[in-house]
Order: C-alpha cells, then sequence, then structure tokens
C-alpha cells in the first residue's frame, strides 16, 4: 500500500512538471493563460508574419465613402456615409421650402452642384449670399430650384431657403465648397 501512495505521488510530480513546461498549471493541467483571439489589426497581422505589408484601410471597419444632403421640410442636414453601412449627421441647418410659387420642393432625388456667390435679396440673408442649383432626378415641370440662405421674404418659391444667421451659412457654404473642391462636384439630395 506505501508503495502505491509513492508511485501515485511521484507520477503526480511528473505530471505536475510535464503540465508546467507547457505552460498549464502544476496541480490542474489546465492551461495558465489561454491564448487571446488576434485583434484585427495592422500590427495584430503583421505580428503572425512580418513580411505581409497591409494598408490599414483593408482593416477599418468605418471608412468613409462619400457625403449626402436630406432635406425634411424643416432642416438640411449634411450627412457622411461610411462603408459599414452607418452615416453620421455632420450638421443641420434650419430650413423652409415654400409656401410661395410652386409651393414645397416634390419629394425626391436631386443632383446638387454649381455653388455660385449670390447678392440678390431673395438669395442672401445676414450679409452672406449663394446659390446651389438642384437638378431632379424623376420627371417634374419644376424649373429653376436652388439651395439658398431664406432673404428677403420668409419662405421660398419652391427652392431650399437657409434660416440661419451669418456664421451658420459660411458654415454650410464652407462644407459644401470642401466638398466640391475635396470629394465630387455634386452632391446628392433626398427630399422626403
Amino acid at each position: 500500500m506505501q508503495g502505491a501512495l509513492v508511485g501515485a505521488a511521484i507520477g503526480g510530480v511528473t505530471g505536475g512538471i510535464r503540465a508546467s513546461k507547457q505552460g498549464k498549471g502544476f496541480w490542474s493541467g489546465n492551461v495558465k493563460n489561454p491564448p487571446q483571439p488576434l485583434r484585427l489589426t495592422p500590427a495584430g497581422i503583421k505580428s503572425l508574419n512580418p513580411k505581409i505589408e497591409m494598408s490599414t484601410d483593408i482593416i477599418d471597419a468605418k471608412k468613409y465613402i462619400d457625403s449626402e444632403l436630406s432635406f425634411d421640410g424643416d432642416s438640411l442636414e449634411f450627412i457622411n456615409n461610411y462603408s459599414d453601412g452607418s452615416s453620421d449627421v455632420l450638421s443641420s441647418f434650419d430650413a423652409v421650402s415654400g409656401p410661395h410659387g410652386n409651393g414645397i420642393l416634390p419629394d425626391g432625388n436631386y443632383i446638387v452642384d454649381n455653388l455660385r456667390t449670390r447678392t440678390v435679396s431673395g438669395f442672401s440673408r445676414d450679409g452672406v449670399g449663394f446659390s446651389l442649383d438642384l437638378k431632379p432626378q424623376f420627371q417634374t415641370t419644376r424649373t429653376l430650384l436652388r439651395i439658398h440662405p431664406d432673404g428677403n421674404t420668409l419662405g421660398t418659391l419652391g427652392c431650399i431657403g437657409i434660416r440661419e444667421c451669418a456664421t451658420r451659412l459660411n458654415q454650410f457654404r464652407n462644407m459644401i465648397q470642401s466638398y466640391f473642391r475635396n470629394i465630387s462636384n455634386q452632391i446628392r439630395l433626398n427630399v422626403n
């Protein structure tokens, strides 16, 4: 009986030593520090194979694609879209369409382009004047549709009039100008 106990003790110690050499617990035989999942980052991938050259763009789950405008009758939003399907409202501006002329701007998709300075009272507010052309992407008889500051009489003839102070009007114009210069010479607009 005593020999069996000594044999078991020696076997247990031998097993513990073997487990320790394998990075496992001496007494339990369980893994002490289980391997952590590989983080999908350039550094993590490079640690697997230092010869891999990889752009971080491949790894980024949220890469900027483009921007668009959205108008709901009360506000004009400048929205950034990302490769993961998400979007962020970068800025929102108080705006109106109608009720004069043919009324509010029809719902649908438009292309916006041709930013230019305007000094006419209906296209300027607080000393800031500009306009952008709206090109409907659907059949309509409406023409001369624009985005501009809501100057002179409150409301528009069917355009989108931005009802903000000079600072905010300049912010909108600068955002559009920067987009046209750096991304594309036109931007999409959804009216709903």
